[in-house]
């Protein structure tokens, strides 16, 4: 009974935004509410449910007809697990250990083992939704191929769903790692950033080596019969053909393995929540506080805010961590690999590799999500913000400053690197140094009006406005569409314009766009952030 009612409370505040318009206080339409739906439906399986479509199509049928199709759901599955635990890890430390409502429900009579089976049903809706749009489209293509059986469809059924729950388990022990880790370092935000990216890092490794698997399956799948010592691999995928045998065995092991996960959570999960906590002592030292403006203090206060949420910082700021690591890349294979291009290159590669450069340093950038989520996440907390003796507009040009802190000093270390490798003329330089900027400063204030005009402050997860929001989602891919459409613009027009006009052009429309949206935000903006 206990269970089922925090199930629907989980649900209610998961998918509250689909059913509910906090700003307006009042439940969505029937059509907004479809539309909202069939919206996450479309971006799920019609962008990442066709790039496994087409990876099913490219490598189903000759593995089928090599006899190999135990081979393909190996594959399947592999990718099934890694998209299942990288999508659902971060939101199981959340949603398990982080929760607002935590100390709440620990000081009522309800039993741990129900606290926990809700938060996991929550978790699974994600780790569970990744594993599924990875399995189901390939699944529909191997019928296809093959033929559909009673054997086939029920068996390629219960496979996907053991795949999903056994990316649920991964997840959360990997969740239950990343909290105890936590709770025996001081500084647990940053420590729980970098255990996130050596797991994201090692995600990414595998994804390439399985790349070059599957380049070479696609030439020889014969090669890869040696797989077939392996213990375990032809039976996991046998069972995906619906070999009942290695089959039962999968979910036998799965439902296992999800009892041994309750077990070590429903142990763990009181002790991880008090010492989590708990306060660290600090040995008190005498020092002398300068007196800081209105502006650095509020700076300070959400670089604080960003330094204290591994989540915010994981899923608002990662771009900086890509655009340091592709600066690094370009700075040590950039000269040879440009040398080699211009040896068989026309001769306007130069203003081509100008263009490139900036655009993409932009629109690396444009995937930081700082300014969006800032007003929402201060919750219930807001009226401690408006109760100082300061104005509006300065709380939220604080809230912009983060994000163009944030985003453009590793911007700044890229574009140095694609100088230092490209080495343009002193107009190509400049461009290069001041296009990426001007992008970060439009994506941080279209963000910022995004996360005004759609505040939620009734979260209790702060993966809700972090992850889930529309501004967050709008911010992101607007930001990532800007970029890639100046520089696909350029290609189509390139002949007509120089690089530097080009990139002169871009920057003075993004500045303009830039403009108007500060504007905004400075008159009509602050209005609505103090109607709040």
């Amino acid at each position: 009974m206990m269970l089922g009612i925090l199930i629907r409370k989980q649900l209610r505040e998961q998918y509250a935004g689909w059913f509910y318009n906090p700003k307006k206080n009042k439940t969505r339409s029937h059509i907004a509410t479809f539309g909202m739906i069939l919206m996450t439906v479309v971006f799920g399986f019609g962008v990442f449910g066709g790039l496994m479509t087409a990876l099913g199509l490219s490598i189903c049928g000759p593995l089928a007809m090599a006899g190999m199709d135990w081979l393909y759901f190996v594959i399947v599955g592999m990718i099934g697990l890694l998209l299942g635990v990288v999508g659902g890890a971060f939101s199981a430390y959340t949603n398990l250990y982080k929760s607002k409502d935590n100390d709440q429900l620990l000081s009522l009579p309800i039993p741990p083992g129900d606290i926990i089976g809700s938060r996991i049903i929550s978790v699974f809706l994600i780790t569970g939704l990744f594993s599924l749009i990875a399995v189901l489209p390939p699944l529909v293509v191997y019928w296809i191929t093959t033929g559909f059986t009673v054997k086939k469809v029920v068996g390629g059924l219960l496979f996907a769903l053991a795949i999903a729950l056994l990316a649920l388990v991964l997840g959360c022990l990997l969740g239950l790692v990343v909290a105890k880790i936590s709770t025996k370092l001081k500084n647990r935000s940053i420590i729980t950033v970098l255990v996130s990216l050596i797991v994201m890092g090692l995600y990414y490794f595998f994804y390439f080596r399985f790349q070059m698997l599957l380049q070479k399956i696609t030439q020889d799948p014969t090669a890869f019969r040696k797989l077939e010592e392996i213990p375990g691999v032809k039976p996991f995928g046998l069972a995906g053909t619906g070999e009942w045998g290695p089959l039962l065995i999968m979910l036998a092991g799965t439902a296992a393995l999800i009892a041994l996960t309750l077990y070590l959570l429903i142990r763990s999960f009181y002790r991880i929540i008090s010492d989590t906590a708990q306060v660290v002592k600090v040995n008190y030292k005498a020092k002398n506080e300068g007196q800081k403006s209105v502006s650095r203090a509020l700076l300070g206060k959400e670089l604080k805010r960003l330094t204290s949420s591994p989540g915010y910082m994981l899923n608002a700021a990662l771009g900086s961590v890509f655009l340091i690591l592709a600066g690094g890349a370009v700075l040590i294979k950039g000269p040879e690999l440009i040398a080699d291009m211009r040896d068989v290159a026309p001769p306007e590669l130069d203003s081509i590799l100008t263009v490139v450069a900036a655009a993409v340093t932009g629109l690396m950038a444009g995937t930081n999500t700082l300014a969006a989520p800032s007003v929402s996440l201060e919750g219930k907390s807001l009226w401690v913000l408006r109760s100082l003796p300061v104005d509006s507009w300065e709380i939220l040009k604080a809230k912009l400053n983060n994000h163009v802190l944030v985003t453009g000093v590793p911007a700044l270390f890229c574009s140095l690197c694609c100088i230092l490798a490209l080495k343009p003329d002193i107009p190509g330089l400049l461009l290069i140094l001041i296009f990426p900027q001007l992008c970060i400063l439009l994506f941080a204030s279209f963000g910022l009006m995004m996360g005004v005009l759609r505040a939620n402050l009734t979260w209790t997860n702060e993966m809700v406005p972090v992850k889930q929001s529309l501004a967050v989602l709008l911010t992101m891919f607007g930001g990532m569409f800007y970029g890639a459409a100046l520089a696909g613009l350029y290609f189509w027009i390139g002949k007509k314009l120089s690089a530097v006009l080009y990139l002169t052009l871009a920057s003075v429309l993004t500045a303009v766009l830039a403009g108007l949206i500060l504007l905004w935000l400075k008159k009509r903006g602050t209005k609505r952030f103090e109607e709040l």
